[in-house]
């Protein structure tokens, strides 16, 4: 058996849908509990990045690598805001003003990330590589530089 990592990610995603189920019947059980409801969110949001990740280890086209880069970012920055009010809300502290400028920051990052042609990952990419990996499975990954300009390096040495 060479493929581990994509079919793992759709493993991952089963898993987070049956969490987001039982959160979610959790939650509206005890009439509308805002803890479960929120990981709820959270549990069921990494179903989409787990298949846009997916999508882009698997790529053979730079558009939809970079299509799907874009989605799983963008979902990986909404998951991440709606943590912070998971957080908030187990822990009964909620500094509105932080959390609401927190979520705006992310949902900020989200729509820049679609705007840049190629996310906020890679300033350009000139092509796709196949990244053999120990057990012999082969993923996507891009060839290009990095936001930050520096050249990504390939090897798994």
């Amino acid at each position: 058996m060479k493929e581990i990592v994509i079919p793992g990610l759709y493993l991952m995603a089963g898993i987070c849908a049956y969490a987001a189920v039982v959160h979610l019947g959790a939650g509206v059980r005890r009439l509308f509990d805002s803890v479960q409801i929120t990981f709820a969110g959270t549990t069921a949001l990494m179903l989409p990045f787990t298949f846009f990740l997916a999508r882009g280890l698997a790529a053979t086209d730079v558009g939809d690598y970079v299509q799907s880069l874009k989605w799983s970012l963008a979902v990986a920055f909404f998951t991440l805001a709606l943590f912070a009010w998971f957080i908030s809300f187990y822990t009964a502290r909620r500094p509105q003003p932080s959390l609401l400028t927190l979520t705006s920051v992310f949902a900020t990052l989200a729509a820049v990330n679609f705007v840049q042609p190629y996310s906020l990952q890679y300033a350009e990419i000139h092509g796709l590589a196949g990244m053999r990996l120990p057990w012999g499975e082969t993923i996507t990954v891009a060839q290009g530089r990095s936001i930050t300009g520096a050249m990504p390096e390939l090897s798994l040495s």
